[in-house]
């Protein structure tokens, strides 16, 4: 994959090391820094596909990678990416590490009490990502209930983590960082991946023994 629609020459930071914070004055917006400072700071979640991943050359890339080009050409700025995590994300804004987030990222309760945000773009539909050959298990919420504790990675959001005991308290839920331990050797030691079916969609192009079932 390639960003799309002449992409800007952009600066991309493997870490936190040669960033130096900015915030704006008293009396300017951060729109107002922006501009004098004469770049946009975007925080990306590494390995958020299709969002933000990088692709075979090692290039940024991915659906808000994208967003972020045309939003710092229609401010007429240079483009940095920023890294960050998903437990901080609130952090890296207030002091002064990047101007926005952009990752798909998810509106939760939490997360609008300590960050604003812009519309939402999309609705994701939450699904697991199971081996391909253990797809009706998962496939209906019938299916479910027949399920006899079954071990759910489950991306660290506290949210979806009490969400998920309300629907299935006899799932014991594992926590992640990333899908893509799940992925690379979990997946042997879970019985699936609470994740949207969108993104999941996605990697299960990477990783073909992979499918999607919305129950």
């Amino acid at each position: 994959m390639h960003v799309q629609k002449d992409p800007l020459p952009a600066t991309v930071h493997n870490d936190l090391s040669s960033i130096k914070p900015r915030l704006p004055d008293a009396d300017e917006s951060r729109l107002d820094l922006i501009h004098k400072q004469g770049s946009i700071r975007v925080g990306y979640i590494k390995d958020h596909l299709p969002y933000v991943f990088r692709n075979t050359s090692g290039q940024l890339v991915g659906y808000d990678v994208g967003m972020a080009h045309a939003l710092a050409r229609d401010l007429d700025v240079k483009l940095e990416f920023v890294p960050v995590e998903l437990e901080n994300m609130s952090q890296s804004l207030n002091e002064g590490y990047c101007d926005i987030v952009m990752s798909g990222i998810t509106v939760t309760p939490k997360r609008l009490q300590q960050m604003s945000f812009s519309q939402s773009y999309m609705e994701n539909t939450l699904a697991f990502i199971v081996r391909d050959h253990r797809r009706h298990e998962f496939s209906s919420a019938e299916a479910l209930t027949k399920l006899d504790a079954p071990r759910i990675g489950i991306i660290n959001v506290p949210y979806f983590i009490a969400k998920v005991q309300d629907v299935m308290p006899q799932a014991k839920l594992v926590p992640l960082k990333s899908p893509r331990p799940f992925f690379k050797k979990q997946g042997e030691d879970l019985d699936a991946l609470l994740y949207s079916a969108e993104a999941g969609s996605a990697w299960s192009l990477l990783y073909p023994d992979y499918s999607v079932a919305i129950p």
